[in-house]
């Protein structure tokens, strides 16, 4: 397993407490991740040749990464669809807003990006109106919530906004997408 940019929550459990030989994490600043205790490699998801040097896998997730890289995101879907062993998986997050893509991948000012992308650091974001559809053309596919449980069950769990979003056919930030590798 694959784990990019990986949050303390997903990292404790998927490495079953440092323990899992078979849980790969990276990062391009894997030195802010004091919790994983150096368990996590440096990579950069925009250099193609170290992408296509990964080792196949049988899951790969990212969680918010895409919108942070200054190269096509396109193409790091790509490459990383490439390191899916047969039967893989390839699971993603991306912040949405209200409306459709924007991107920018010039050197704008960090205020500028807040204000467009809202964060300094990132390079664009994903629209509700046009997630679904471009997600597609890469051969990734929402995973719908609403299919697996009742609006009651969804407030319970605190997902009742990402089943609401669900159910209405559209996508959000918490939206999870994902590929089979066939």
């Amino acid at each position: 397993m694959h784990h990019f940019a990986p949050e303390r929550s997903l990292y404790v459990r998927l490495s079953a407490r440092h323990t899992n030989p078979n849980y790969f994490c990276y990062d391009f600043f894997p030195e802010i991740y004091a919790f994983a205790k150096e368990k996590i490699s440096k990579h950069d998801l925009c250099d193609t040749q170290a992408n296509q040097k990964l080792p196949l896998a049988d899951v790969i997730i990212h969680n918010h990464v895409l919108e942070h890289l200054p190269v096509d995101w396109r193409r790091v879907l790509r490459e990383l669809n490439s390191r899916l062993m047969p039967g893989g998986l390839q699971a993603i997050t991306v912040p949405t807003r209200r409306g459709r893509f924007d991107e920018d991948l010039s050197d704008l000012p960090p205020e500028e990006r807040k204000r467009r992308f809202a964060q300094e650091d990132h390079m664009r974001i994903f629209g509700d109106e046009d997630v679904i559809g471009m997600m597609a053309a890469e051969g990734m596919k929402p995973f719908r919530i609403s299919h697996y449980l009742s609006p009651d069950l969804a407030s319970v769990f605190g997902v009742k906004n990402s089943y609401d979003l669900d159910a209405a056919g559209r996508a959000g930030g918490s939206t999870v997408f994902y590929r089979e590798n066939i």
